[in-house]
């Protein structure tokens, strides 16, 4: 399963929770906006695959399966002479970056086998990004401390600290 992590998201990054059962080789997903296209609209908004009908769902999977962000699962064994996983699950992080602020997403997901066939597809739980704060700095949680040292004409150091527990992600824009 892939589920948000609610302590690990801001309005620009989510941390996805990845859950992969011991039968499963790798899941594979994308991240879709409800309400707008995606992927420069070469996807639907998610509500259309998340309320549409098995042929669009199945569109979709197909699509995941072959071109959607992956998890391989480490801890995946298989015995083929006996047709049985002897592997552990998996839990795991996928961090998703460039995210739009106040905006409800719903990831969309499926997994491979021993015998890379295709699961079903399955959707999280919607969820909407944080409002991106820019007129309230001391709204700021993260107490991103920047540094600046050796200056010269032509370079320049910097050094920051950030509360790890507070910052989801830091970027750097030049």
């Amino acid at each position: 399963t892939y589920s948000i992590d609610m302590d690990r998201y801001s309005a620009t990054y989510a941390e996805l929770k990845v859950e992969l059962g011991k039968e499963c080789r790798s899941g594979f997903h994308l991240l879709l906006k409800m309400d707008e296209p995606n992927y420069n609209g070469y996807l639907s908004s998610g509500r259309t695959y998340l309320e549409g009908g098995n042929d669009v769902r199945e569109a979709l999977r197909d699509h995941i399966a072959r071109d959607g962000y992956g998890v391989k699962n480490d801890n995946f064994q298989y015995d083929f002479d006996n047709n049985v996983s002897t592997g552990q699950a998996f839990s795991g992080m996928y961090p998703e970056y460039n995210l739009e602020p106040d905006t409800e997403y719903v990831i969309a997901y499926c997994g491979k086998n021993a015998y890379m066939d295709v699961s079903d597809l399955y959707f999280s739980e919607p969820f909407r990004t944080k409002p991106l704060v820019t007129d309230r700095p001391q709204d700021n949680k993260a107490n991103l401390v920047m540094t600046y040292t050796d200056v010269t004409t032509t370079e320049f150091t910097v050094n920051f600290d950030f509360d790890p527990a507070k910052t989801a992600a830091v970027r750097f824009i030049s």
